[in-house]
């Protein structure tokens, strides 16, 4: 099967398959451009607990859940608020859900990988966690290792403040 093109007074025969893998790599190269990531984990610290599972970044009145033991994840650039960590494979109960008191505004733009650090809870009472989030550099050696391209590409961003930085992984 054939697109028939007419420029001007040229008429040229295009194989339909190399228009579509035209438009596939077109649409491909833009979604690689409007790309953001994070580096984020989130653990209890007594390993004998039940660990997380998904971290909840609301955005738009919707949760986007996030592997909670993934080292760098992609993400649409956009303003999300850290709301909640699931102790469950499934998001979609309110069983074994952890709610921050305060969510914290993540401002991701594309181009740029955000740092956002490790969520640790530990036990705080019977029924509750404490929850610390911990700038630990260990995170972002260990996305290095996992996604070095990614830093090839990306600016290294501070979610705290507006520091920018290129991270080389050869260098690490």
């Amino acid at each position: 099967m054939s697109l028939i093109i007419s420029r001007h007074t040229r008429i040229c025969k295009i194989p339909i398959i190399m228009v579509f893998i035209s438009i596939l790599l077109t649409s491909n190269a833009n979604s690689e451009e409007d790309k953001a990531y994070i580096i984020v984990k989130s653990t209890v610290i007594d390993e004998g607990k039940r660990q997380p599972t998904w971290i909840c970044l609301s955005r738009k009145h919707r949760c986007v859940h996030v592997a909670a033991n993934k080292s760098i994840i992609s993400i649409e650039p956009g303003v999300y608020f850290l709301s909640h960590i699931d102790f469950r494979e499934i998001s979609l109960s309110d069983n074994g859900t952890v709610y921050l008191q305060e969510p914290i505004k993540l401002r991701l733009n594309s181009g740029n990988i955000y740092f956002i650090g490790h969520i640790k809870l530990s036990n705080k009472s019977v029924r509750g966690y404490k929850i610390e989030l911990e700038q630990n550099v260990n995170l972002i050696l260990e996305a290095c290792m996992d996604e070095p391209d990614i830093f090839e590409m990306y600016t290294l961003a501070n979610i705290n403040d507006s520091t920018k930085i290129k991270f080389s992984c050869n260098e690490s």
